[in-house]
């Protein structure tokens, strides 16, 4: 290895200079990566690059290595500059589809290993083996999503109410009122606790199913932060609050916020924000509403909404969430029953009527949250129990804090402004939308194959 050269490449700055829709950013919002995935891709692009510079062979990228490719492209005077540092200009072979270019890109892919083995040892299979950043989940997906199966099942209860109707009708002449009225919603609620109860246990299973590899296991603080409250201008709030502690934003006794003298962005976040607060005076309500539009935020929204998106549509989650309906359902048509055996028999029903009612809004609300629950409870709980404290000893670097203990560690000066901004409405539209692959075209994955030589 040529190891002078691969430092240079491996600390070549892709988002350099630093803006609110650099390279990093952009790539993970078109591809729906996490932070952590998208570093991982850009280092194995550089060292994609750096065997394409020196092996003096035609090497092949990996299906997301070439996403990473497809997008630096775009940024030509990076690209050439990259390509100056390397010594030759890298170009991008295409594959046509035909006979012989399967065979030359194969062949180029299995140098690419060789090469690959040389000089960095084995390929990390979340980048160089899958397909998706989703592979590494190992979720196969259901036969069918969750919004379709509801339907299904509301039209499945509707053709059975007539036959359970027949079925229970001789037991329920004989049930006065108010006895199964305590008795339906005794149960009802114990049904619940208990589905509650079993879901949290499937749930904890299949997030430690997941491979110490699986990108899930590698999120930042702010993601996990958005994960927990589904809402943007919570990560905002620990952005803004960490640059006030740095003393880098200082809030003014009329509560508008300023930038201080002679700072400098580091990142893309702090870029974004001193842009947004420029030289002048800002209320945080005001900025809280440009922020929470600016691609470096959205991006966390982004990837962590089409996380969830995946997940519920899993097998996995599916079969949990099927035998939810199942359950839950089963009770709705014993008080369904009860009540036209009521109607049909001329009794009062407003009670029962009532009951049912609360029961089809308790139902769906439950249903709902259960969609939410892996996200917001399951997989964040498990930050705060095994991860975190596995990585970090039981300590709490300040850039966690704010996952780990919520509002309580922002700065006094600082919780005043968030009060306001809440009070003003400032709101998160939380991101959503998915990445078309990288700018263009991946050959890695739709064209077959492509390369990179002289």
């Amino acid at each position: 290895m040529n190891s002078n050269l691969w430092i240079q490449v491996s600390t070549f700055d892709l988002d350099e200079p630093v803006s609110e829709y650099g390279f990093s950013t952009r790539l993970a919002w078109e591809n729906q990566w996490t932070a952590d995935f998208t570093q991982k891709a850009i280092l194995e692009y550089k060292k994609f690059m750096y065997l394409a510079g020196t092996s003096g062979e035609m090497v092949s990228p990996s299906p997301i290595v070439d996403l990473v490719w497809h997008q630096h492209l775009l940024f030509s005077e990076s690209y050439t500059a990259l390509c100056t540092l390397i010594g030759k200009s890298i170009k991008h072979v295409p594959s046509t589809h035909n006979q012989t270019d399967a065979a030359k890109f194969k062949q180029a892919a299995e140098q690419t290993e060789k090469l690959y083995l040389q000089e960095f040892g084995e390929q990390p299979p979340g980048i160089w083996t899958d397909k998706s950043h989703f592979d590494s989940l190992h979720l196969p997906r259901a036969k069918w999503d969750v919004a379709t199966f509801s339907q299904l099942s509301v039209l499945a209860f509707i053709v059975l109410v007539f036959p359970a109707y027949f079925l229970l009708k001789p037991l329920y002449i004989h049930l006065n009122n108010p006895g199964f009225l305590y008795g339906y919603g005794a149960i009802f609620a114990l049904v619940m606790i208990f589905l509650y109860n079993y879901n949290q246990d499937g749930l904890r299973k299949i997030v430690n199913s997941f491979a110490a590899t699986a990108y899930v296991r590698h999120l930042c603080p702010a993601e996990l932060v958005y994960l927990k409250t589904q809402d943007l201008s919570s990560v905002i709030h620990g952005c803004v609050d960490r640059l006030i502690k740095d003393e880098k934003i200082v809030v003014n006794r009329d509560q508008t916020l300023q930038l201080a003298a002679g700072i400098q962005a580091a990142t893309a976040a702090e870029a974004t924000i001193f842009q947004a607060i420029n030289t002048g005076r800002i209320t945080y309500p005001v900025l809280l509403k440009i922020l929470v539009r600016k691609p470096v935020f959205t991006t966390i929204a982004n990837s962590m909404d089409a996380f969830r998106s995946f997940f519920i549509r899993s097998k996995d989650f599916g079969s949990l969430y099927y035998r939810n309906v199942y359950i839950l359902l089963f009770m709705l048509m014993l008080g369904v029953v009860r009540l036209l055996t009521g109607l049909v028999r001329q009794k009062p029903v407003v009670l029962i009527f009532l009951m049912v009612f609360l029961g089809v809004i308790a139902v769906a609300v439950f249903l709902r949250n259960l969609t939410n629950l892996f996200c917001t409870s399951t997989l964040t709980e498990l930050y705060r129990t095994e991860i975190f404290r596995a990585s970090q000893h039981g300590t709490a670097p300040a850039a966690w804090e704010y996952f780990l203990y919520g509002t309580v560690v922002l700065s006094p000066v600082f919780i005043p402004v968030v009060v306001l901004a809440g009070d003003s409405g400032g709101s998160a539209d939380g991101g959503g939308g998915g990445g078309d692959g990288g700018g263009g075209s991946s050959c890695g994955s739709s064209c077959g194959g492509c390369g990179g030589g002289d």
